[in-house]
């Protein structure tokens, strides 16, 4: 899950196994190198083109937060279908 507010970007990312991984993130909207804080452990990672490795223990999980160096690329945006219609 990811929020954006006040030119921050902050993610959480969980685990949903026992075993230990270590996944690959991406984040849209981020290009070039990017500093990563992982909030409440005292460390940073770096993304690239917004993409990021972590280690996560068994259903252990992470919040993240970034600062964006220009303005995001927008995500696409899809209005709600009007009632009645397909």
């Amino acid at each position: 899950m990811a929020k954006d507010r006040g030119g921050a970007k902050y993610v959480f990312a969980a685990a949903m196994s026992d075993k230990t991984a270590q996944p690959t993130l991406a984040l849209k909207g981020l290009t070039g190198e990017t500093t990563i804080e992982v909030i409440g452990e005292g460390r940073t990672l770096k993304a690239v083109d917004g993409r990021f490795v972590d280690r996560f223990e068994g259903y252990d999980f992470h919040l993240y937060k970034t600062r964006y160096a220009g303005r995001p690329r927008p995500l696409p945006h899809h209005e709600p279908a009007a009632a009645g219609s397909r």
